[in-house]
């Protein structure tokens, strides 16, 4: 299973950009977590081989590494999230993840950070998955 995932993030990764808009009163930032309520923006502000920072509409850094896409993949696959039908509650909590948030979070601990809200809009760029911001917010793969 991680030789199919790291293959499917590899070939995502290339296709990843940072942002490169100037920052005005008037721009939109790239991506929007997935609650259709409570989303918040954010954009990619620097990207490595082995992964990627975004700012938030708070003005937070937060480094998030390839393996947590891949992890998120992998969930995704060996859960058979294929359709709406079978899709996958996000579950993105800081005091009580559900298990799609906690197997992207390194180490997978409550205390570590939750990267799943930024990770899940830029697989859906890719358009390897889909998005339902509806409460409570689902995701499923469109491989």
């Amino acid at each position: 299973m991680k030789t199919l995932t790291q293959t499917l993030i590899d070939a995502i990764w290339s296709q990843i950009k940072e942002s490169k808009r100037v920052a005005t009163a008037k721009s939109k930032p790239l991506f929007k977590t997935p609650d259709e309520v409570n989303g918040s923006e954010f954009d990619i502000v620097a990207k490595t081989q082995n992964d990627l920072t975004i700012l938030t509409g708070g003005g937070s850094k937060i480094p998030i590494s390839k393996e947590a896409f891949r992890c998120a993949l992998e969930y995704l696959i060996r859960n058979n999230h294929v359709s709406k039908v079978q899709a996958c509650e996000i579950g993105a909590c800081i005091s009580n993840p559900g298990p799609l948030d906690l197997t992207t979070r390194a180490p997978q601990s409550k205390r570590s950070t939750m990267v799943i809200p930024y990770i899940l809009p830029i697989l859906a760029a890719a358009r390897v998955l889909t998005i339902d911001g509806g409460r409570p917010n689902k995701v499923w793969l469109t491989l």
